[in-house]
């Protein structure tokens, strides 16, 4: 039995119970521990932006220790910090302790645990189902998220903020665990070839095994320093920073602009949620879609659908606008967030993959930790957030009529040499 059908889904579970209750559990119980710590809301939404900056700063540093030690030693450490973290803000009773439990050690911990090694293996045991597998796994942190906040609030409202703390240290555990004992580093450790093809008795078996009927894959692992120099390796950074600024001033600033124009804070709360949920749901459609068509087309459309989202809400007041809006919006974000790791491994090659996308990951977390700032400004400045919303479909309709045309990168003679068919397949 081809081992990647049995890891996939323990990396859905990892995922799962890691970035549910730390990420999305944490927002649930952000006010609670901020009374129950006495700290201001500032304190403790600093806190919330330290990690969301850390899981993202320390892919680098991450990628370095998937390359040194392993993809299963360093989730097992993220594991580690994860919970450790959790543990410190159960028991601790101060700023400093919360701070470096829910900031720093869970911060670190999430990024060693979840996004780039869940991604990176996928890229390795996957190829021609690999946007199917992908969609699978971030399709299961968007439900982990949504299962989190059902569970955590009520858990704070019978036994206190703190049992929150102690539920995400219990989760991060379980995750490390399953972890532990079921990931493996790529097929050929267990003999196996990607996809769990047959391997050819041919000299170049595994290529022909594993080559992909439709979606262009190259046979090289790029060089870092040739793939950051292509301009196409850019671009697709560009758009994930893009969508991902569109998430956060959509999460950080939805609300306060519905209710800022009329609507009632229980239906632009409810819109929140759906947009949360669709685009958990949207990226398994785009799993479904991006092993039979190219994903630059889904970053396109994802990246369209937050365009008319975004432009939607801007003039939204009744329930038929704003939900039409929202599941247009967190469709496309859900889409587009799926698009972009096939895209990096396809392009550059999955041996690259962590090196680079640990690249993109620092660049769209400090510009998408930027844009609630600059929303604020604005608000503050204008007593509007419509230039912002109408700059960010801007930015992303530019992106969206780009991506179309993104073509695959030519490696030079001597890596095509080197990595056998650079053009293992074209769509």
């Amino acid at each position: 039995m081809f081992y990647g059908w049995i890891l996939l889904p323990a990396l859905c579970l990892v995922y799962g119970l890691a970035i549910g209750p730390a990420f999305y559990g944490f927002g649930v119980a952000l006010p609670s521990t901020a009374e129950m710590l006495d700290l201001s809301r500032t304190e403790a939404s600093a806190t919330f932006s330290l990690l969301v900056l850390l899981l993202g700063l320390t892919a680098p540093l991450v990628a370095i220790l998937m390359r040194r030690i392993g993809t299963r030693l360093t989730m097992t450490v993220g594991a580690v910090l994860l919970v450790a973290g959790a543990v410190l803000v159960a028991v601790g009773d101060s700023f400093i302790t919360y701070l470096l439990g829910a900031g720093v050690l869970m911060g670190f911990g999430l990024g060693a645990l979840t996004v780039l090694p869940g991604t990176s293996l996928i890229n390795v045991w996957f190829v021609r189902r690999r946007a199917l597998a992908m969609g699978l796994f971030l399709t299961a942190g968007g439900l982990g998220g949504f299962a989190a906040a059902a569970i955590i609030a009520p858990l704070i409202v019978s036994a206190g903020p703190r049992s929150a703390w102690w539920l995400i240290a219990g989760t991060s555990l379980a995750a490390g665990v399953i972890a532990f004992v079921f990931v493996r580093e790529s097929p050929a450790a267990m003999g196996q070839l990607p996809d769990g093809a047959e391997a050819s008795a041919s000299a170049d078996g595994q290529a022909a095994a594993a080559k992909p009927s439709r979606v262009y894959h190259s046979a090289v692992d790029w060089p870092v320093a040739k793939a950051l120099r292509s301009p196409v390796f850019w671009i697709i950074v560009a758009g994930y920073t893009i969508f991902g600024l569109g998430l956060q001033l959509a999460n950080s600033q939805i609300v306060a602009h519905l209710t800022g124009i009329g609507v009632v804070a229980t239906l632009a709360a409810s819109a929140l949620g759906t947009m949360a949920l669709v685009s958990a749901l949207s990226r398994l459609v785009g799993g479904l879609l991006g092993d039979l068509i190219e994903p630059r087309f889904l970053l396109a459309a994802g990246l369209a659908g937050q365009v008319v989202g975004m432009l939607l809400l801007t003039t939204a007041t009744s329930p038929v606008q704003i939900y039409s809006a929202v599941i247009l919006f967190g469709g496309g974000y859900g889409i587009a967030y799926l698009s972009v790791p096939p895209l990096v491994a396809n392009y550059f090659g999955a041996g690259s993959y962590p090196a680079l996308f640990g690249i993109a990951m620092p660049v769209g977390t400090v510009i998408g930790a930027g844009g609630p700032i600059l929303a604020g400004i604005v608000y503050d400045t204008t007593s509007s957030y419509l230039p912002v919303f109408i700059g960010f479909a801007i930015a992303a309709a530019v992106i969206a009529v780009i991506a179309p045309f993104l073509r695959p990168p030519r490696p030079t003679p001597a890596m095509a040499s080197d990595g056998a068919d650079a053009t293992t397949a074209v769509s």
